[in-house]
């Protein structure tokens, strides 16, 4: 039911504007993010194919985690469930993101698994600098041949 005084479109929009807001203030800080950015984030996307979506969508996750902090900090937040809040911060956004996946993939539970899994192994291989080690190992776990080119 719409807050009083209010419709419920106009519940959805300010819900709409407080989702991007959340995410824009995740990727830059509160200082870092401009108003204008907020409205372009909140402004209706234009529908991709899900090829491209799905590329766009891991981009933009690999360009995010390759800061060292940020991925070092989405692994201690995973480490550090055993304070409450914490918990029910990664719970939450754990289940965004499986929302977004779905969006991407589509409902089917193993591809959204997959998506996970290969961004867990990801997120290994930048903190580990695999890319910087010439081991057998860190070839396979990297997804490079000997000679160094990426496997797809």
């Amino acid at each position: 039911m719409p807050a009083p005084g209010s419709s419920e479109k106009s519940d959805r929009r300010r819900q709409v504007v407080l989702e991007a807001a959340v995410e824009c203030f995740a990727r830059k800080g509160f200082y870092g993010t401009t108003t204008n950015e907020i409205a372009e984030r909140a402004a209706a996307p234009t529908p991709q194919p899900p090829e491209l979506a799905l590329r766009t969508a891991r981009s933009a996750y690999n360009a995010l985690v390759r800061d060292r902090d940020v991925l070092r900090f989405l692994m201690h937040a995973n480490c550090a469930v055993d304070e409450p809040l914490i918990r029910e911060a990664v719970q939450w956004c754990y289940a965004k993101q499986v929302e977004l996946v779905r969006v991407l993939v589509g409902p089917d539970d193993e591809a959204v698994r997959q998506w996970f899994a290969a961004g867990m192994l990801e997120n290994v291989t930048l903190a580990l600098g695999l890319a910087d080690i010439d081991e057998p190992w860190a070839r396979t776990l990297g997804g490079r041949t000997e000679t160094g080119e990426v496997q797809r």
